[in-house]
């Protein structure tokens, strides 16, 4: 019988918290979740990129959070 794949990740709290933008868990959580899928996807829009750089939670609209770090370039 084959053994089951174990992955193993490092946890390093010191340099998440480095990377924290925003200090509620839940806006943190979004964005650095976007900000990881975005540096492996372009998103579209029928068929044409779209350049993304924030989003507003559907429970506070009028409020827009930034992905990005202010320091980080996003630039292609």
């Amino acid at each position: 019988m084959e053994e089951d794949y174990k992955f193993r990740y490092r946890l390093e709290p010191e340099k998440a918290e480095k990377k924290k933008v925003y200090s509620d868990p839940l806006v943190e959580l979004i964005r650095s979740q976007l900000e990881q899928l975005l540096d492996l996807v372009v998103l579209t829009h029928k068929g044409e990129d779209v350049k993304v750089d924030g989003f507003k939670p559907l429970n506070t609209p009028e409020r827009v959070y930034e992905i990005f770090p202010p320091d980080q370039d996003v630039s292609d």
